[in-house]
């Protein structure tokens, strides 16, 4: 974000907030950037427009230039609530394009004006005006589709490894299994975005990391070798990033047959496990996009979600230059709509754990279920730096743990120097320091610690 859009941004909140006029809507930002712009591309963006008056809001009109198509989540934003506006720009010709859409409001005079910019480097003449719905995921192109040849030989003598296991996951859900056939291959269909990749072979260990997946790749071999060996990855493209090597191992790892769309969970009765209030704090600072952080926070984040029962509750708050509502606290029989939110989870910004952590408590605190499990996850790939910046963050734990109020900290493939603080967080909140290194640690290591932290005493 440039300056100027810094400048409007901040505008925006003080022209909103000035008066009794003007104090009801606020937004999270004024202008969003597309940057360059291809026909395969998602052209769509999403605005949270929130009220912060004691009052209904009501959107009153809205004004749309050519070629630029509007949805609301809602009309009515009530108070202390917020709503979504998705702006979708459909381009017919090459070159910049800029559109401004002012939306009115019954609390306000003046409209707020949205802004919508970007550069079209390639169009289709044909494609539809239509607004996704917002349950559609963003950044998912699923119209445009390419094949990927994956092979995997023997790091010894480069023969095929026949009836290695290849996982893909995408934004944390399994997206395809497969095993190579009798020439160590596999052909799949993808479309552009990044993925977390994880092959397997009996004896032959482990290779897992994530690719940014695109029509120039074509193929990728893998490399298995023994314990103590390192797998390698080659692809005839050099525009292949975010890799990461890891050792094989001896040990082998339960397969997940071709025809589950899910893992299956074990029993969480609720005669044995008292009730959950979760709020998810999860760091989204650009270190988390690499080396498939994210894809596998959201797996281990998921992998929670479909354990939960109905009488849990799920909260997410973000935290990067600022803290963040991703999702207010919501029943576990609505798992489709928290999925929905942690796929949607974007790295953006830097690192400010301690406005998430007093977000996150009074998130826990306003929601809090007498005699349940009142717990918040905090997850990040860096530092706490307990003597400085985040010298607060321990005296708000202790505080909240005389409530009752428990923490557990998730390190995300973080350096070791990192664990110290972590681990001092946690014990200070009667959580525990967890740690997620790999696809199988992410399945299991919350789906654990939330039946550690709930079960009831007397069973």
């Amino acid at each position: 974000m440039n300056k100027l859009h810094t400048i409007l941004i901040i505008t925006s909140l003080i022209f909103c907030s000035s008066s009794f006029t003007h104090a009801q809507v606020v937004t999270d930002k004024t202008i969003h950037e597309f940057g360059d712009v291809r026909k395969e591309d998602p052209k769509y963006a999403d605005f949270k427009l929130s009220n912060v008056s004691s009052i209904n809001v009501k959107v009153l009109k809205y004004e749309i230039p050519y070629g630029v198509s509007i949805k609301f989540s809602n009309e009515i934003i009530e108070p202390d609530g917020s709503i979504m506006v998705r702006l979708k720009y459909t381009p017919k010709s090459k070159g910049n394009f800029e559109a401004d859409v002012p939306i009115w409001f019954s609390s306000n005079s003046q409209p707020m004006i949205l802004t919508i910019k970007g550069k079209a480097i390639t169009f289709n003449i044909n494609e539809s005006l239509f607004v996704p719905d917002f349950n559609v995921m963003q950044e998912k192109i699923i119209d445009e589709t390419f094949d990927l040849k994956l092979k995997v030989i023997k790091k010894r003598d480069a023969s095929p490894v026949v009836g290695a296991t290849l996982d893909v996951i995408w934004d944390g859900v399994l997206f395809k299994n497969n095993k190579t056939n009798s020439l160590g291959e596999i052909e799949m269909s993808f479309v552009p975005d990044k993925y977390y990749l994880i092959v397997r072979a009996d004896s032959l260990g482990i290779f897992e990391s994530e690719f940014h997946i695109h029509k120039n790749v074509k193929e990728f071999v893998v490399e298995l070798g023994p314990q103590g060996t390192i797998a390698q990855v080659t692809a005839d493209s050099a525009e292949v990033y975010e890799t990461e090597i890891v050792e094989a191992e001896e040990k082998e790892v339960p397969i997940i047959q071709e025809e589950k769309k899910k893992i299956e969970n074990p029993s969480f009765s609720n005669d044995v496990y008292l009730p959950n209030n979760i709020v998810f704090l999860i760091d989204v600072s650009v270190s988390m996009k690499h080396k498939g952080k994210m894809n596998l926070l959201k797996a281990s984040m998921i992998e929670l979600t479909d354990l939960l029962r109905s009488v849990d509750k799920v909260a997410i708050v973000t935290y990067s230059s600022n803290a963040e509502m991703a999702l207010k606290s919501t029943s576990a029989r609505n798992k489709q709509e928290i999925k929905n939110v942690i796929r949607n989870l974007e790295p953006k910004g830097s690192t400010s754990g301690q406005k998430g952590m007093k977000k996150a408590y009074q998130v826990l605190s306003a929601n809090e279920i007498k005699g349940g499990n009142n717990q918040i996850f905090i997850s990040t790939d860096g530092a706490f730096n307990l003597d400085t910046q985040d010298k607060g963050m321990l005296s708000i734990v202790k505080k909240n743990a005389k409530k009752g109020y428990k923490i557990s900290v998730i390190g995300i493939k973080n350096e070791k120097w990192t664990v110290k603080n972590m681990k001092k967080i946690a014990a200070e909140g009667n959580g525990n320091y967890l740690q997620i290194n790999n696809y199988q640690n992410a399945q299991k290591i919350l789906v654990e610690e939330v039946k550690l932290q709930s079960r009831n005493n007397f069973h």
